[in-house]
């Protein structure tokens, strides 16, 4: 298991009719196994400078960063995995055929964490779970499950916590990329 802790401290600000959200990260710890210790140094030190700034609608809609995982969203990460597994022809036995596959899956299904839930800041939508299956190379069925749901804070309405989690199956094998947000007041 691997796993990042990030925090940022921002700012929300009135523009018009809408929040303008800045931050910046003020901390980063990777926590993974030491045969991982150059991968958790490079996500130590990857910028998230990029996502800033953002912009919540009146209604509290993130409108100018992320979105919601569509249809279309889970569509293009099944095409992108059928491509990667289709240029691997390294011969391997099924239990090694599924291992790999999982892994260019599980690397396909990390592009559905790079939008941020719309309603991230201010949750309402409620549970979000959607599925998709898809035939493999060598007629494996592989999967992916998206999960995300989002607590308001019940006094105003603002982030209380809220987790996405992307999981990629095969077989019996299953892995799982996890996300969770929370928002304190300093």
């Amino acid at each position: 298991m691997v796993r990042v802790d990030r925090t940022w401290a921002v700012t929300f600000k009135r523009q018009d009719q809408a929040i303008s959200i800045d931050g910046a990260q003020i901390g980063a710890r990777v926590d993974a196994p030491p045969s991982l210790a150059q991968l958790a140094k490079v996500e130590e030190a990857r910028s998230t400078d990029d996502m800033w700034p953002m912009l919540v609608s009146q209604d509290g809609i993130l409108v100018a960063s992320g979105g919601r995982i569509s249809d279309e969203d889970l569509a293009s990460a099944i095409a992108i995995a059928k491509d990667m597994m289709a240029k691997r022809r390294d011969g391997a036995q099924p239990s090694q055929a599924e291992v790999q596959y999982l892994a260019d899956l599980q690397r396909a299904g990390s592009t559905l964490l790079d939008r941020l839930p719309e309603d991230l800041f201010y949750p309402r939508l409620g549970p979000v779970r959607a599925s998709r299956q898809m035939t493999l190379p060598d007629g494996m069925i592989g999967e992916f499950e998206v999960r995300y749901e989002g607590v308001a804070d019940p006094q105003g309405g603002w982030l209380s916590q809220a987790e996405r989690s992307v999981t990629s199956r095969i077989g019996h094998s299953e892995q799982t990329a996890r996300e969770t947000w929370r928002m304190q007041a300093e």
